[in-house]
């Protein structure tokens, strides 16, 4: 239908505008990246985005989009958005070399851009526990304990 799809376009194009408006307010931000394959054969780039919003961590989809060259993609899209790249402190992937090759992978020239940035892999796996006494294994448990840290000592990482 003529009239929807603009409607649905204005709507996109406006919450596209208000995430990237709250991520420029955000002190820093990180990205996730991951390339599939649609259900007609076609390779996409599917973006998300985390950063700090209502002293909150908020994450949401960025950007999708066809994928030719991942890290173009990302720079015309940073760029043409005004983010500021020294924000840029993390990358998310699935580990594929690709995305984190140490000469041209996607995360060496994001590091170009930022050297401060740090990548990982698997975001929504990245939880790193912390023992009461900062040590490793069982030190300073009780006897009988899971081995499992209190809630207390859980800390999520920002990717």
């Amino acid at each position: 239908n003529d009239t929807v799809k603009p409607r649905i376009d204005n709507i996109a194009a406006d919450i596209r505008s208000q995430i990237i408006n709250k991520v420029k307010l955000s002190p820093f931000f990180a990205i996730s990246c991951d390339e599939y394959t649609d259900i007609v054969n076609c390779a996409q780039l599917i973006v998300y985005v985390r950063y700090i919003g209502e002293d909150i961590i908020q994450e949401v989809i960025l950007y999708s989009q066809f994928l030719t060259d991942i890290f173009n993609s990302i720079s015309n899209f940073v760029e043409k958005n005004d983010l500021d790249w020294k924000k840029l402190i993390g990358l998310c992937t699935d580990g594929a070399p690709v995305m984190i090759g140490v000469r041209s992978g996607l995360a060496k020239k994001l590091k170009e851009k930022n050297s401060a940035m740090n990548s990982y892999r698997k975001m929504h796996s990245k939880i790193r526990f912390r023992d009461e006494e900062g040590g490793r294994g069982r030190a300073g448990r009780k006897e009988g304990d899971s081995g499992r840290p209190e809630a207390s000592y859980i800390e999520p990482l920002l990717l």
